[in-house]
């Protein structure tokens, strides 16, 4: 009898501690992860430090899940002392595996960390045969296959090459450069995609000038940086201002059939500085996809893309799974906004401060009105009295209805006051911006790791 396929590990971003257990919580296997000074993402998007990574390794391991940890830098010498010491400390915390893109720093790894799993970062550009038995040779146990490999070579990667893993990129944000190994932000804001700390150009609006060549755009320029004047020879004919070298952001969950055939062990979602609602929203559906077959499959695909779409996105493209999509570049926009956002995200009680707690056992003590469903809630934009709002959880969307909002600076008051007038505590908005709990009454129960989305006004 012929032993069936294992399933495919569907891998995750994080940029946090609390998206790392997000991701678990919708579904991921596993998630990856790393430090501002040694990942390819920046401290601007990356809020790990040894003490929360210590406690994400831990917090995987007890739900028997993995994290790779990523030290995907392209180092020049001043930083590999650093990077030793780095691993020295590394090691001791117990990662899954360590992601590398640099020759130099796969061979300090083996050195100081011979035991440690190595997977390589498709910084490597790594898409051939020869390429893959090359590093296979240097000790990497995984491949994170380089974005512009097709479906058909990985399929033909793991047909003739036996003893490594391949790892492919299914959803996210793409790189106009090959496979992010991008010198735009370096040489126009002295910032380095290849340490981490991309600007994104790429995503800038240019326009023609009137010798045909093209300048930065002053349009929608972000406060935080700075964007200089910089000409560029423009040889198409485009129209006075585009978008010219913005891709669209990739989506792979209509062909899961085929990744499956492929043997790939590893599915990969971009992302570690988006999001909890994309993070959510993303992994949930991957996740459920890939635990069904046939028409069910075909069900959740359609959700999915229903639900993608409300994602705040560059439109979809299928990258170069199956050769390059000659419409992978959106010229008109850097991304489509979309009608929704995150408005909020449930607290779990346990997660509360005494304070928190206290308020939150003051308003079921003194019994208002409908106080059943009463959850603590951070909120990330405004919530009102009365609207109806998407509740997305790890099995499903429901529409819920906000039934009262009490405000805790009334509650505390009253609590000092030692009075109560239940009139006093509602109010008729929630609003984000600031670190704190709101408590929110809803027409139905909600349960932990649920996200409100509201539609923007």
């Amino acid at each position: 009898m012929k032993a069936k396929n294992k399933p495919i590990e569907l891998l995750a971003p994080a940029g946090s501690l609390k998206k790392l257990k997000y991701a678990f919580a919708y579904g991921a296997d596993a998630v990856y992860c790393g430090m501002p000074n040694f990942s390819l993402r920046g401290i601007r998007a990356n809020q790990f430090n040894l003490q929360n990574l210590k406690q994400g390794i831990e917090y995987a391991h007890k739900l028997k899940k993995k994290i790779y940890v990523t030290l995907n830098i392209y180092p020049h010498n001043k930083e590999l002392k650093k990077i030793k010491n780095h691993l020295q400390k590394l090691i001791k915390l117990k990662p899954d595996a360590i992601i590398a893109s640099d020759a130099g720093v796969i061979s300090m790894i083996k050195k100081y960390c011979p035991e440690m799993e190595v997977h390589l970062s498709t910084q490597a550009n790594c898409l051939n045969l020869e390429a893959v038995k090359f590093w296979k040779k240097q000790g990497v146990k995984r491949i994170i296959l380089a974005r512009e490999t097709g479906l058909a070579e990985v399929k033909e990667i793991a047909k003739k090459i036996k003893g490594v893993e391949l790892e492919y990129f299914a959803h996210g944000a793409m790189c106009m450069s090959y496979s992010g190994r991008c010198l735009l932000s370096s040489w126009i804001n002295q910032k380095s995609a290849n340490q981490g700390d991309c600007t994104q150009p790429c995503r800038w609006p240019w326009q023609v000038s009137e010798i045909e060549q093209i300048k930065l755009s002053e349009a929608n320029k972000p406060k935080k940086i700075k964007r200089p004047q910089v000409e560029m020879v423009l040889k198409q004919n485009l129209k006075k201002e585009a978008y010219i070298l913005n891709s669209k952001d990739l989506c792979l969950i209509e062909y899961l059939n085929q990744i499956e055939k492929s043997k790939i062990k590893s599915l990969k979602i971009e992302g570690r500085n988006k999001t909890l609602y994309y993070l959510a929203t993303v992994v949930k559906y991957y996740k459920k996809a890939l635990s069904v077959a046939g028409p069910q499959r075909q069900e959740i695909v359609s959700e999915a893309l229903n639900e993608f779409a409300k994602l705040g996105n560059r439109k979809y493209t299928s990258g170069f799974a199956f050769g390059l999509d000659e419409k992978i570049q959106n010229y008109a926009d850097s991304g489509n906004l979309s009608n929704y956002q995150m408005i909020g995200e449930l607290i779990d009680r346990s997660n509360l401060t005494k304070n928190q707690s206290r308020i939150f056992n003051y308003l079921k003590k003194i019994k208002l009105s409908g106080t059943k469903n009463l959850f603590p809630v951070f909120v990330h934009n405004a919530i009102y009295q009365g609207e109806n709002i998407d509740s997305i959880s790890p099995d499903k969307i429901k529409k819920v209805k906000v039934k009262n909002i009490f405000d805790p600076k009334l509650i505390e008051k009253n609590l000092a006051q030692k009075s109560a007038n239940p009139l006093n505590l509602r109010v008729q908005s929630a609003h984000g911006g600031t670190d704190k709990i709101w408590y929110i009454e809803f027409d139905k129960p909600l349960k932990k790791w649920t996200i409100l989305r509201g539609k923007i006004k």
